[in-house]
């Protein structure tokens, strides 16, 4: 495992070196944690900057999927959080973009997730319950027919740029949803928005074809990595310096709702 990703490792910093402009989130690179034989093979930066290097290798301690794209505290590597893949991800230049949509969240997970977590009902909740699936599983209202067709036409209006459609869309939203409903949808636009909009960053800088799964009916989760791709842009437009403050991005998405 040590030799068999190697030169893909040493691919993924010479790619986020390439388009780290594309947005302050890919700053730095994360540890990346290949799963296969139920075995997570954690692999870091060294001391350099310039290399990827054999960190630790251990038993994963769930199911991980064949396939999986995701980013989580390893607690085999003193709960710092990864980037955590099987090897396949590194059969297209689309999975390389992917890791850097994982980095998003790994960045977002060391500087100030927690602390924006923390000023959520629902996710307080989910702490004292121990649900841990929360940010997958939450009952969002889906099936509404109001709330799929108020936030469709958000997104609509956000690709045609028009500023007051989207504020009455917004404000609909609003009226029609609970708050914990309203927190859930602003953390989902944040956290997965957030890694969408600099994904299709790095693909527009790359070439390749964007992501933009979700915009179409019906509503799912995946629409509010979309809408809040969407959104973020938007906001981008208005603020320039929201780029740097994920804090501040965060409560003027929570701020609309």
């Amino acid at each position: 495992m040590q030799t068999r990703y190697d030169a893909a490792l040493q691919d993924v910093l010479a790619l986020r070196r390439r388009v780290a402009d594309v947005h302050p989130t890919l700053g730095k690179a994360f540890p990346i944690a290949l799963v296969a034989d139920n075995q997570f093979h954690v692999f870091d930066v060294d001391a350099s900057g310039e290399r990827y290097e054999f960190a630790t290798r251990a038993p994963t301690s769930m199911t991980i999927p064949e396939g999986v794209r995701a980013a989580f505290p390893l607690a085999c590597y003193g709960e710092r959080v990864g980037c955590v893949v099987t090897g396949d991800v590194f059969d297209t230049l689309d999975g390389y973009a992917t890791i850097l949509h994982e980095f998003v969240h790994c960045h977002q997970g060391e500087t100030c997730e927690r602390r924006l977590k923390e000023t959520l009902s629902i996710a307080r909740k989910a702490e004292a319950e121990g649900d841990h699936m929360w940010e997958i599983a939450y009952p969002f209202p889906y099936q509404d027919t109001r709330v799929a067709e108020t936030y469709l036409a958000s997104m609509a209006a956000l690709a045609d740029g028009a500023p007051k459609e989207v504020q009455a869309a917004r404000a609909q939203l609003t009226a029609i949803l609970d708050p914990a409903d309203l927190e859930y949808l602003a953390w989902q636009e944040w956290k997965e928005g957030l890694a969408r909009y600099v994904e299709n960053g790095v693909k527009r800088r790359l070439g390749i074809t964007e992501n933009h799964g979700g915009s179409a009916p019906p509503l799912s989760r995946v629409s509010f990595y979309e809408g809040g791709s969407r959104y973020i842009a938007f906001l981008y437009k208005q603020d320039p310096s929201l780029p740097l403050d994920l804090e501040a991005l965060f409560y003027q998405i929570q701020g609309s709702n």
